[in-house]
């Protein structure tokens, strides 16, 4: 796919920026999800994942599932991402996630900046100290970073979730 085509993309296909944080105050007193995800498959960029993402009920300890999902996604071609996604029963997902050793553990918060809402994941267990912003959409080209963050890692697989849960950010 040419990527200077103009917004003109498949449905199935998402496009995304990313960029570290360097400003972890920005996320004090926000509201935060809780996402685990184990990687079933990931090779040359493919993958398949199970996602549980839950929430807090209130400002206590006990959380309630939002939704589980079961995740293929293609090769990263610049910031453009084939996905295919399924909702799949919740109890399922945290099964397979229980048993599987590539596991990515994030709380994300939500936050408006530059009139756009951008995903910051913090990173728990392995990947600790990790956080990266990210926006997705079909409009997102020209959009700067906001001031609380820095080096774009849209294009560094790296930091891609599958390559998280192999190879750990506490082990660079």
């Amino acid at each position: 796919m040419n990527l200077d085509e103009l917004d003109a993309i498949p449905e199935n296909v998402e496009r995304e920026r990313r960029f570290l944080v360097t400003e972890p105050s920005i996320l004090e007193g926000a509201d935060w999800n809780l996402i685990v995800q184990a990687y079933v498959f990931a090779v040359d960029g493919y993958a398949i994942r199970v996602r549980r993402e839950r929430e807090r009920i209130g400002t206590t300890r006990r959380m309630r599932d939002l939704k589980a999902t079961l995740t293929m996604k293609g090769p990263r071609v610049g910031d453009q991402r084939s996905e295919f996604e399924m909702e799949v029963d919740p109890v399922v997902a945290a099964e397979v996630i229980a048993r599987s050793v590539n596991v990515v553990e994030k709380r994300r918060h939500s936050l408006v900046s530059q009139d756009q809402t951008w995903d910051v994941d913090v990173f728990l267990g392995p990947n600790h100290g990790l956080m990266i912003a990210e926006l997705e959409g079909r409009h997102i080209r020209g959009v700067k970073a906001p001031w609380w963050a820095s080096v774009e890692v849209t294009a560094d697989s790296r930091y891609n979730n599958d390559s998280l849960a192999f190879h750990p950010f506490s082990q660079w």
